[in-house]
């Protein structure tokens, strides 16, 4: 494997708390140049990838590829605010959407533009960086982040940590069935 590119990461200083007239850390402060490194080499294929020039590698032989009119089938359902689309086709949805995530399998609009796969298979199995945003900003994420957020607060509130778990399944039972799938 021959490196390709290199990036090197150094450490900040510690952030100040903001307080006024707080001391600070005792001793000499490093100077910049004394702070940890870390470097990083890509393969050819990953520099190529995250500069946008390739598209990642497909999925895993055995697995189903989605097409492209599947996954933009699974951002809609996640975005349906309606109520026309089951819970069940949601769920399903953001598995769908989320293993492509997961797998790396997300291009750029601007990769879809320098990759010329042949037109059976033009981009089958990947997902644009805006249909991922789903994830995170689609109706149906919103929810799932209100529901996990209702069982981690009370989690959170218990005074006993080894009551935390047991307060965190209290929530959990309260929820409704549909927000318990």
């Amino acid at each position: 494997m021959v490196a390709v590119s290199s990036s090197t990461v150094a450490a900040l200083p510690p952030v100040s708390t903001g307080v006024v007239g707080a001391a600070s850390p005792a001793g000499p402060q490093p100077t910049p140049s004394a702070y940890p490194v870390d470097t990083v080499t890509l393969s050819d294929t990953a520099q190529q990838i995250f500069d946008d020039a390739a598209a990642p590698p497909p999925a895993a032989p055995g697995a189903p590829i989605p097409s492209r009119d599947q996954v933009a089938a699974a951002v809609a359902a996640l975005n349906d605010t309606s109520g026309q689309t089951g819970l069940s086709d949601q769920v399903a949805a953001y598995d769908l959407v989320g293993t492509l995530v997961a797998k790396g399998q997300v291009v750029t609009a601007k990769t879809l533009l320098n990759v010329n796969p042949s037109p059976a298979a033009t981009n089958v199995g990947t997902i644009t960086t805006d249909q991922a945003q789903a994830l995170v900003a689609s109706a149906f994420a919103q929810r799932v982040e209100q529901v996990v957020g209702q069982v981690d607060a009370a989690r959170a509130a218990a005074a006993d940590p080894t009551k935390a778990v047991q307060a965190g399944l209290a929530a959990f039972n309260r929820l409704s069935a549909d927000d318990q799938q």
